[in-house]
């Protein structure tokens, strides 16, 4: 279950790099989108436990509790479910496991850490204004987003490292593009000094550029700009400059949480290694864009053996190993060592 729908720009490669590993690990998926309403959760999870194809397991992404709902709703179904990407944030969750026995695990992103990552690699290549400091606009998510709160963390960990840089504002573009964009526009005004644009993701940043450019203005010259997402445009702005940053690779982790599933509803169950797994992101610029944009690549997703991740398939395998270079090395030769 996504939050958004397979058109997204983020989510997109989600589900492609999701339907790849299901057919090579020879599961069925079907795909449940909330479409910016997590109010249609309870009846999606609820259609899905009534139909013909009843779930054997659930993947979801938890935003404004959606999460929640699909945990309360698989347990009276006794249905096991795995949330990754977006957290829930309820206390009256629990830990997987701990309130609810088929809650049975959840896999993050390292949020705060590419929010920081991202912030450090902007400030470092920001130009001071007149007063001497760098100037930093930040554009977040969406309220009630464990990914907006953890970007914003990082942002401002990074802050407090960087006496140099100062914060001038941070809002809510709620993942929209068109949104940050008209604030830009505003803000710019406000700030016409500003150095350093960060973004919570590729898409604002997009948003933002379109922004500069009509008021005549050139990331790279007047500004840096940075976003988080490893999105197919924003690997593009990067090649080209638009872009100095974009932090990613989180958008592999529904199909590394399929894995698990698949080794769980075989009989291997994947809590000694934890039931709350973190994963890192890895800031692409273009220094390194040539290395990883292989993994971005949808005609290289059928060519990996997901198989090769699993215990189930690997009885040897003593630690589950999920991370972009793990990835990397599944890829046939040619290209995984492309360009590096």
């Amino acid at each position: 279950m996504i939050p958004r729908t397979s058109q997204d720009m983020f989510y997109g490669p989600v589900v492609g790099f999701l339907q790849a590993a299901a057919k090579n690990l020879n599961m069925d998926i079907e795909l449940l989108e909330n479409d910016n309403n997590h109010l249609s959760t309870a009846g999606l999870v609820e259609d899905a436990l009534q139909g013909d194809h009843r779930p054997d397991a659930f993947i979801a992404v938890s935003v404004k509790e959606s999460g929640f709902t699909t945990v309360k709703l698989a347990e009276q179904a006794k249905v096991p479910v795995m949330i990754e990407n977006g957290a829930i944030l309820s206390p009256v969750a629990g830990a997987p496991r701990e309130h609810f026995a088929y809650y049975i695990g959840e896999m993050l992103p390292s949020e705060e850490m590419a929010g920081y990552e991202l912030a450090k690699y902007l400030i470092a290549h920001g130009k001071p204004a007149r007063n001497g400091k760098i100037q930093v606009l930040a554009f977040n998510g969406a309220f009630g987003s464990s990914a907006s709160d953890g970007r914003e963390k990082g942002l401002r960990r990074a802050l407090l490292e960087f006496p140099q840089a100062e914060l001038k504002q941070i809002v809510s573009a709620r993942w929209e593009p068109e949104t940050a964009q008209a604030m830009f526009t505003g803000l710019i005004k406000r700030y016409p000094e500003t150095s350093v644009v960060w973004s919570a993701s590729d898409g604002m940043a997009l948003g933002v550029l379109k922004a500069a450019k009509a008021r005549g203005l050139v990331s790279g010259r007047d500004f840096v700009i940075g976003g988080i997402d490893w999105s197919a445009e924003g690997l593009a702005a990067v090649r080209s400059g638009a872009l100095q940053a974009t932090a990613g690779g989180h958008f592999m982790e529904a199909a590394w949480a399929l894995v698990l599933v698949h080794d769980y509803l075989a009989g291997v169950d994947f809590k000694n290694e934890g039931l709350r797994i973190k994963t890192d992101m890895t800031l692409l610029t273009k220094a390194n864009a040539d290395r990883y944009a292989p993994l971005l690549d949808p005609v290289n997703w059928a060519k990996i053996d997901f198989s090769r991740l699993s215990k189930v398939h690997n009885p040897r395998l003593k630690k589950y190993s999920f991370s972009v270079e793990t990835v990397l090395k599944l890829l046939p030769q040619e290209q995984g060592s492309a360009k590096r």
